[in-house]
């Protein structure tokens, strides 16, 4: 029962949660036995890879998992239901996506909820630990039915092919030597007494300060965001 008190008596406002989260809108939950999925990260990360389950998805709409890789562990809720409007407005409707993206994210019918509870405190770590065992969750031909990422601490979401893109075998040592990808962090417009106030979020998770931005343009905002991953 801990993961079910985790996710459902227990959960704070992910917005505010003190660890890495993540949120996949899918067309259904992802099915299939999840001993594959298990496989697929152990695959993934050459890792030695175990799984706790609470409930099975074959026969549930609700699927509640631990998967635990060398020193990380992620656990997974999977949700038949569409993710609160109240997140869709502050994540999706508010990203820099266009609106064929937000369109189709916001036709989702289930969600994944993803926590990292692993060991390290490294947020790149916690991020491709999250995103590795958020593309095992799906056999190949599953993955377009990944329709976005949602990131509620950043405020922001990206379309869902680009999950199993940066954690493919080529991008790991990118992302252990790089700074936070765009894809995590997210930028606000906000307007107060006829000027524009730009906010960044979730750049506290790498261990980078969060900045307002006043009496910048569109542009010179955007600028000093891309500024920050490079």
């Amino acid at each position: 029962m801990q993961l079910f008190k985790k996710f459902f008596l227990q959960q704070a406002d992910l917005a505010e949660a003190d660890t890495t989260a993540l949120e996949l809108l899918v067309e259904r939950l992802p099915r299939g036995p999840l001993e594959e999925v298990r496989a697929r990260l152990e695959a993934r990360t050459a890792t030695p890879t175990t799984l706790v389950v609470e409930k099975d998805w074959t026969t549930d709409d609700t699927l509640l998992c631990t998967l635990s890789f060398g020193a990380h562990r992620g656990d997974v809720a999977g949700i038949s239901a569409p993710l609160p409007s109240e997140v869709l407005e502050r994540t999706v409707m508010v990203s820099h996506w266009g609106g064929a993206f937000r369109a189709r994210a916001a036709g989702h019918a289930a969600h994944v909820i993803l926590l990292y509870s692993g060991a390290s405190r490294e947020g790149i770590a916690q991020a491709t630990a999250v995103y590795q065992v958020a593309t095992a969750l799906f056999a190949p031909d599953q993955l377009g039915t990944l329709l976005a990422a949602v990131n509620e601490p950043a405020w922001t979401a990206h379309p869902g092919h680009f999950v199993p893109q940066l954690v493919a075998a080529e991008m790991l040592p990118v992302l252990a030597e790089s700074p936070p990808l765009p894809f995590w962090t997210g930028l606000l417009k906000l307007d107060a007494a006829g000027e524009s106030i730009f906010l960044t979020r979730g750049f506290q998770r790498f261990g980078q300060p969060e900045l307002t931005l006043q009496g910048y343009g569109p542009d010179q905002a955007r600028e000093t965001h891309a500024l920050l991953h490079a």
